[in-house]
């Protein structure tokens, strides 16, 4: 954190203000990304603000790498404007530590060399990525285990090429030595501290007080959002307009990211006290403790919907089965893409066909429909099936789905890590990808071409459970068994 910088960068989006009144400050999108935009390129030299690099380094780093070990380096068809890499650690994973190492033109090739070595040859569970442009966060590496991440500084620190041409970091963000470091689960810190200044710009505006533009008075603003929202849950529901959350669980995101800016202001904040947060903010019970405060917090805040509403959204859930059914072929692939919806908030699981992706973004479908589950005390299923005037599901052995999962968690748990094995079935119950199962033991055959995945979301349906409890069900169930054998 530089209290002198942010004073600077405030009172220079401050004067944009000012001049251009044409410019709302009121937009979470445009107007953040005039932000964002201005942010990312702070401390970059001006002639290297507009450089280009993917063309010449990116296929560089794809070359090098195919073949090693430890490290998987490509360039995503939909996402060319990144070169990603990538070990272990699957692409949905949020609960990741992520350091910014920033490069400039000249310096980019070798230093991303060094990192990706690094990483490579420590056994490690990453994924990171490059952008095409110069930026302070042209490389960012998110990891799984915070001690990597004492490994990972350790590194730099010693390394004379890396320390000596690293750029200047954000300085909104929290510094170890000179590196920025973050946690944001789904979220972006840098897009969250845009928004965050492109409402403070909005209320100065309004009150005409651009004279009080400061880094103090900006850290004021803050605090009172987060009171207001997070701690008294005043109209809790404004804060998906302001920030484009898309899904209630980003609510929880936010709200850490938020109190980590307000950390950050603190010049007592240390690493140990980084490292202690993140721990607490990765707890399962404390994860879960505070889902249920701020989805109490959201629906308490929230008009219940009137008849309208509620026959407008049955509406939509009938022509989004009967949409993603055409396309898919298959009805229950279009029930899983609307509970995947309702689950992560990603409206990216619904066709763009007649518009229905943006009719159900523009209603706030999903929140809309939680809210009527949540009312009726029943799981999406089941209301589903209810409307569909389905027969009901067959029964399933339970015991069998148990025993292979159990056997899933103790096999992934000791050849990757507990959190690892949690992530992989939770991406797998979404994307069907076989390859977040191990071979070993011939577990992903008998998983990926049995019933196994029907059977398990039948069972989660059945106790209104989410695949983080059944998971914790199971380990505790197995252990004592366990625990019992040996005992006999």
């Amino acid at each position: 954190m530089n209290k002198k910088k942010i004073n600077n960068f405030l009172r220079f989006i401050g004067q944009i203000a000012k001049e251009n009144s044409n410019i709302s400050f009121r937009h979470p999108k445009e107007d953040h990304d005039l932000i964002y935009h201005e942010l990312i390129k702070q401390g970059i030299p001006s002639r290297q603000k507009k450089t280009r690099i993917d063309k010449t380094i990116f296929p560089y780093l794809v070359k090098k790498n195919e073949n090693l070990s430890g490290i998987n380096v490509f360039v995503d068809e939909n996402w060319k404007y990144f070169c990603q890499f990538q070990n272990g650690l699957p692409l949905s994973y949020n609960n990741h530590v992520k350091v910014y190492l920033p490069f400039d033109t000249y310096h980019i090739k070798h230093g991303a060399d060094l990192l990706l070595d690094f990483l490579r040859t420590n056994d490690m569970e990453f994924h990171g990525k490059i952008a095409s442009e110069i930026r302070f966060d042209d490389i960012v590496i998110r990891l799984a285990d915070p001690y990597d991440l004492l490994k990972l500084l350790s590194f730099i620190n010693s390394n004379k090429y890396i320390r000596k041409n690293l750029l200047q970091p954000n300085p909104f963000a929290f510094t170890c030595n000179n590196i920025a470091i973050a946690f944001d689960g789904s979220l972006s810190y840098n897009a969250v501290i845009s928004q965050y200044i492109c409402m403070y710009i909005n209320e100065i505006r309004i009150y005409n007080a651009f004279d009080s533009i400061s880094a103090d008075n900006f850290l004021d603003f803050i605090k009172n959002y987060y009171n207001d929202k997070f701690i008294n849950h005043k109209n809790l529901k404004q804060v998906f307009n302001d920030f484009s959350l898309p899904a209630p669980m980003s609510l929880m995101n936010l709200k850490h990211i938020t109190e980590l800016i307000i950390n950050n202001f603190n010049e007592n904040y240390t690493l140990k006290n980084f490292l202690q947060q993140f721990n607490l903010i990765t707890d399962k019970s404390h994860i879960r403790n505070e889902q249920q405060s701020l989805i109490h917090g959201l629906y308490k805040s929230t008009s219940p919907l009137t008849l309208e509403e509620k026959f407008e959204i049955h509406k939509q859930l009938l022509e989004a089965m009967k949409e993603l059914t055409i396309k898919y072929q298959n009805p229950k692939i279009a029930e899983e893409r609307i509970s995947a919806l309702l689950n992560s908030g990603d409206y990216n699981y619904i066709t763009r066909k007649n518009g229905l992706r943006t009719k159900l973004l523009n209603s706030n479908f999903q929140s809309k429909l939680l809210s009527i589950l949540n009312n009726i005390k029943t799981s999406f299923s089941s209301y589903i099936d209810n409307l569909l005037n389905r027969p009901k599901k067959k029964s399933i052995d339970n015991l069998k789905t148990e025993q292979l999962f159990s056997e899933y968690i103790a096999i992934m748990t000791k050849k990757r890590s507990r959190d690892m094995a949690l992530a992989n079935i939770m991406e797998y119950l979404n994307s069907n990808e076989s390859l977040l199962i191990t071979r070993e033991n011939n577990l992903r055959e008998r998983i990926t071409t049995s019933s196994f995945k029907e059977d398990l979301q039948q069972i989660l349906q059945a106790n209104n459970m989410d695949i983080q409890q059944y998971f914790e069900y199971i380990e505790k169930k197995y252990s004592q068994n366990n625990s019992s054998s040996k005992a006999k």
